[in-house]
């Protein structure tokens, strides 16, 4: 158990609208759901950490209207991060959930971090196979990460763990708070994917429901399960509450 008690305050670049049931199954085939893109940034780490990048505000309308996919662009990085008293070149460490294009499209505003990814995932990304339309090779094929393979300590009181279904290589950054471990889920995903309503629950154990954006549904419940056992507090990365709160806890 680390000493430090960390922050995680959620930075969103973007909000989107579209079919609830894209987020979660048997939930919403006929309402739409607004959701944000975000990245993370973690006050009180060793550096300046930020888990993702983020959608970029000139693509939030575009990327996926084909879909019937709605979006605004809300601020920029360099405009969150001055809210903290920072630029995105104090940025030392971007750690990635995954590298689908909303949570990659921002890499290269932070020149000088160290980009930490999982190593099935950056395998998957780079020859995009399954869900091809959800990376975008171009925007860091050129670029050095740094791979782990499986769970290990990033800095004092930041851990990643593997949690894969989203994609291959998904992982969730845990993060230790004075309220206990805040895990930031790597998945697609709102609040109601990890506490559901009765119905969809009857389809699925462990009392979640999967993302419809996925690659191995076994494996993402079983990975959203693990989360909730070892978090005090769950953030999905796409839950509109983001885009009003300041700080996590």
């Amino acid at each position: 158990m680390s000493n430090k008690k960390l922050v995680v305050r959620p930075m969103c670049t973007a909000q989107c609208e579209g079919i609830k049931s894209v987020l979660a199954h048997y939930t919403g085939a006929d309402r739409t759901e607004k959701t944000v893109s975000c990245f993370f940034y973690i006050e009180g780490a060793d550096g300046n950490i930020i888990v993702d990048t983020g959608q970029s505000p000139e693509l939030a309308g575009l990327v996926y209207k084909d879909l019937g996919v709605t979006g605004k662009a809300l601020a920029s990085p360099e405009d969150l991060l001055k809210k903290v008293g920072l630029k995105c070149e104090d940025i030392d460490t971007v750690i990635f959930t995954h590298l689908h294009q909303d949570h990659t499209a921002n890499v290269k505003r932070f020149p000088n971090a160290k980009l930490i990814v999982q190593s099935a995932e950056l395998t998957e990304a780079l020859n995009p196979g399954f869900g091809s339309l959800w990376y975008w090779p171009e925007d860091y094929k050129d670029l050095q990460f740094v791979t782990v393979t499986g769970d290990q300590e990033i800095s004092d009181g930041i851990k990643v763990m593997l949690t894969p279904g989203h994609t291959p290589g998904s992982q969730t950054v845990l993060v230790e708070t004075e309220k206990g471990v805040v895990a930031i889920a790597g998945m697609c995903s709102v609040m109601e994917n990890f506490y559901p309503p009765e119905l969809p629950k009857k389809f699925f154990p462990g009392e979640v429901i999967p993302s419809g954006i996925l690659y191995d549904q076994r494996l993402m419940v079983e990975s959203m399960i693990k989360i909730k056992h070892v978090a005090d507090i769950v953030m999905p990365l796409h839950d509109i509450r983001w885009a009003t709160t300041d700080r996590i806890p």
